[in-house]
């Protein structure tokens, strides 16, 4: 079973992307001593963690085609609905037995963003996570939590941090789809983007050297062809939750779907679930 589902796969202009915030429910009194103990969990593995707003992402209504009064057929835009929360919130609530003892409204999912970075030299980034980082010496593509309602000005900082590409280098992304962890404690939404750099490899690990955030570790370069993905991903066909980080691996099965690839039938096993579903 894979460690994450594909809330939405597809392109949208991202100025067609709509959010709307909802008034959370009070949390239960008798959770909060949960939330507190997750948290000094989550310090003792991490002590440079650090509380802040998070986005807790409630429903995605994805575009249709609508008909306008001119008879004519118009895209509607994407809207995301979500509860403004906190880190502490998402890090004490995503487990099963919250939900299942406090009800869904307990839950604080949390937000994030991700990217493929993808160079002239036809490369791709991956990170090979830190060892006090969540998901520790797991491979993923960079990103950070989403804590306002701009996942735009959200990945440009995270690349700009951890890449060393300035905010006003980074080209804009283009939407690959959002993806949903669905491993206890990390449940969350991450918007998934393809970023066309316009450096190629050698410049991207130079950069990286002088970039502000070293939590992400490695930098590994990766040749962005159908067989090269295609055997990595094989990588995670029964070892998935040892070398992946659920949504890492989703933002590159999302890229393949956006080339074309993968509609044959030697696809990796993981895939085919996400084929037999229609998203591939």
């Amino acid at each position: 079973m894979l460690p994450f589902e594909i809330a939405f796969a597809g392109s949208v202009p991202l100025d067609r992307i709509r959010f709307e915030a909802l008034e959370a429910p009070p949390l239960p009194e008798a959770l909060q001593a949960t939330i507190d103990e997750k948290w000094h969990g989550v310090l003792a593995k991490n002590p440079s963690a650090f509380d802040g707003p998070n986005m807790s992402t409630r429903d995605i209504i994805p575009p249709y085609k609508d008909r306008a009064p001119d008879e004519t057929y118009v895209w509607t835009d994407m809207i995301i609905k979500y509860w403004p929360t906190t880190y502490t919130k998402f890090s004490g609530t995503t487990f099963p037995e919250i939900k299942d003892q406090y009800g869904e409204d307990a839950v604080h999912t949390g937000s994030a963003v991700c990217a493929v970075i993808k160079t002239p030299d036809n490369n791709i980034v991956l990170h090979l996570r830190g060892r006090d980082m969540g998901y520790r010496r797991r491979l993923h593509v960079p990103g950070g939590i989403l804590a306002e309602p701009d996942p735009v000005a959200a990945i440009k900082k995270e690349v700009e941090e951890e890449l060393g590409i300035s905010y006003d280098e980074c080209p804009m992304p283009t939407l690959l789809g959002i993806v949903q962890d669905t491993t206890p404690g990390r449940w969350n939404h991450e918007f998934c983007f393809l970023i066309k750099v316009p450096f190629e490899m050698e410049e991207m690990k130079r950069r990286h050297e002088g970039a502000t955030s070293k939590d992400e570790g490695f930098l590994l370069p990766f040749p962005a062809t159908e067989e090269h993905l295609t055997a990595i991903l094989e990588l995670g066909d029964e070892h998935a939750p040892d070398i992946w980080v659920p949504t890492g691996m989703a933002a590159l099965i999302l890229y393949g779907r956006s080339q074309g690839w993968w509609q044959n039938t030697g696809c990796p096993k993981l895939l085919a679930e996400l084929r037999d579903k229609g998203i591939l």
